[in-house]
C-alpha cells in the first residue's frame, strides 16, 4: 500500500454574518451556520461561500426577510455601508427587537455576539434603534469581542465603547485611549470601518 499525503486547505468565505431570532423558524439559507442559545432566543453564526450580491449591492430583500423570518411589511431598521460590504437589519415588533441580522465581508466587522444578545434580551429597547445596528453595549458592560489590534490585544467591544461612550471620533483618538493602531498600523482599516459604523449610528440616533 502506498500512502498519499493530502493537504486540506480552509474554504475561503465571501461573507460572514450574525443572526438573532426569538424562535428558530427553520435553518438559515447559507453555506454554513451554527446555532447558539442566548437569552430570549437563538443566535446563529453565519458564513457564505458565494457573494450575496454584486460588489457594493445589498443582499436581496426577500433573502433578508426570510433570514429574519419577517413579513413583507415588517418594521425594519437598516444600516448599509456598501463600500465596506457591511449591511445590518433589525426587525421591531411593538418596540422590541424580534430579529436582527449583521452581514460583513470579514469577521472583524461583525458586532460581538454577547453584546448583541444582551441588547436583544431587553424589551422594550431602552435606546435609539440606530444603537442596535452599531452593536454598542447599552449597560456599560463591554464584551471584548474579536481582537482588532493584535499588537495591544484590543477587542472590538472596547473600540466601540471608546467611540459610543467616550467620544473618540478619530483613529488617532482611539489610539490615544486604547493604543489600538499605534504600533504596526495593520488594524487601521478595521478601526476606520468600526469608527464609521459608530459615527453613523450616533448621527442617526441624534435625529
Amino acid at each position: 500500500l502506498k500512502a498519499t499525503a493530502v493537504m486540506l486547505l480552509p474554504q475561503p468565505m465571501a461573507w460572514r454574518g450574525l443572526l438573532l431570532r426569538r424562535t428558530p423558524h427553520g435553518d438559515p439559507a447559507c453555506s454554513y451556520w451554527s446555532r447558539i442559545a442566548v437569552a430570549a432566543g437563538c443566535a446563529y453564526a453565519l458564513a457564505g461561500i458565494e457573494p450575496l450580491a454584486d460588489a457594493g449591492e445589498p443582499p436581496r430583500s426577500d433573502w433578508v426577510l426570510a433570514m429574519l423570518a419577517a413579513p413583507a411589511d415588517a418594521d425594519l431598521a437598516v444600516y448599509a455601508d456598501p463600500a465596506a460590504g457591511v449591511f445590518r437589519f433589525a426587525w421591531f415588533v411593538d418596540g422590541a427587537i424580534e430579529a436582527c441580522l449583521f452581514i460583513a465581508r470579514t469577521e472583524a466587522s461583525i458586532p460581538d455576539r454577547e453584546t448583541v444578545a444582551a441588547i436583544f434580551a431587553q424589551s422594550p429597547l431602552p435606546a435609539p434603534r440606530a444603537l442596535v445596528l452599531a452593536g454598542a453595549p447599552l449597560d456599560g458592560v463591554v464584551s471584548a469581542g474579536p481582537t482588532i489590534c493584535a499588537c495591544f490585544a484590543v477587542g472590538r467591544g472596547a473600540i466601540v465603547e471608546s467611540v459610543m461612550q467616550h467620544g473618540c471620533l478619530t483613529t488617532a483618538e482611539i489610539g490615544r485611549a486604547l493604543k489600538a493602531g499605534t504600533n504596526c498600523g495593520s488594524c487601521l482599516p478595521e478601526l476606520e470601518k468600526i469608527l464609521r459604523d459608530c459615527v453613523t449610528a450616533l448621527a442617526e440616533a441624534a435625529e
